[in-house]
Order: C-alpha cells, then sequence, then structure tokens
C-alpha cells in the first residue's frame, strides 16, 4: 500500500467527466460518491489490481479513497509547520558512489538534535540501509529529509512519523511517504 500513494501523483483526474452517485454496497445511502476517471499506464493498473486483491479492499475505488486519503492527510500533516512528530527515515543508498557515507554522516550532525537513534544494515552488494529514527519539530525532520535525498548515491527515502505534542505524546494524527 505505501508504494501506491507516491504512484497515485502520476494519476490524472478527469474532472469534466465527474457526477454524484450512489453506488450500493458499503457505501451509505446518505452519503454521495463523485464518480471520476482516472487514467493509468497499463502496468500501474495491474500492480493497482494486485494490491486491491492482496489487502482485500474487494473494488478498485476502495483502494483509491485510502491511498487518496492517505495522500491528503499527509499533505495536511506537512503543512504544520509548527508541530511536532516523532518517527522513522529510511534511506537506501549505494555505499560505493563517491562521498555518500560522508554526506550521510555530514547532514547527521547537522541535525544531529533530530536523531535520536540510527542503525545501519549492509545489504546486498554495494547496497546499504541505514533506519534514522527522529524526534523534534516536523519543519525540522522535513529539513533533514530533503538534505539526504539531495546526497549522491541515494537510491531511496521512505519516511513515516506520527504527530506528538512537545513532550513526545503521541497526536493521533500519522503519515507515510
Amino acid at each position: 500500500m505505501p508504494e501506491l500513494i507516491p504512484n497515485l501523483i502520476s494519476v490524472l483526474l478527469n474532472n469534466n467527466n465527474s457526477r454524484l452517485s450512489n453506488t450500493p454496497g458499503e457505501m451509505s445511502t446518505k452519503e454521495h460518491y463523485a464518480r471520476t476517471s482516472f487514467s493509468l499506464p497499463p502496468r500501474l493498473l495491474q500492480d493497482l489490481d494486485e494490491v486491491t486483491r492482496e489487502l482485500g479492499f474487494g473494488e478498485r475505488s476502495r483502494a483509491l479513497q485510502t491511498a487518496i486519503r492517505n495522500l491528503v492527510e499527509q499533505s495536511r500533516i506537512t503543512k504544520d509547520a509548527g508541530a511536532y512528530a516523532t518517527g522513522t527515515i529510511l534511506l537506501l543508498y549505494d555505499h560505493e558512489k563517491r562521498k555518500v557515507d560522508e554526506g550521510i554522516t555530514d547532514v547527521g550532525h547537522q541535525f544531529g538534535r533530530l536523531i535520536v537513534s540510527s542503525l545501519h544494515v549492509h545489504l546486498e552488494d554495494s547496497k546499504c540501509l541505514i533506519i534514522v529514527v527522529v524526534r523534534g519539530k516536523l519543519k525540522r525532520i522535513l529539513e533533514l529529509e530533503q538534505h539526504l535525498r539531495e546526497l549522491g548515491g541515494i537510491i531511496q527515502i521512505k519516511s513515516s512519523f506520527v504527530l506528538v505534542d512537545q513532550v513526545g505524546n503521541a497526536g493521533g494524527k500519522s503519515s507515510g511517504s
């Protein structure tokens, strides 16, 4: 499911074909739904159908509704610059790329007050995974993530966090990227 969210950016909404609908089944008769068409590359559609079956959504619409809600919630959370959060940043990288290890270390020192802990895992060949546990102002966590994205040799970054109060008590909202 988490891989589906970034792929939704490639989804093209066709609002010209939008109309209200009441579909039987799980959808309430009191709640109306806008019918929207999506244009997807064939491979992404196959992946969506596979994920829909695997996760037990029953139909594409339910899977897309869940993914879109997560995307909207993530966007809302990241707009609250003063919020405090705790979570993880997963960083997959090629350690053979020139100076990537030094760059990661430098960024880590630059944002040291945010980093609670980190774990370095050697994977196959030249691939490594770093799991960074962070806590602090969401704005600074997102800056840390952006600095890591800018490093050469980075293959993939994923983050997940929950909003907390300044002391670290959970605030009930969560986000994943």
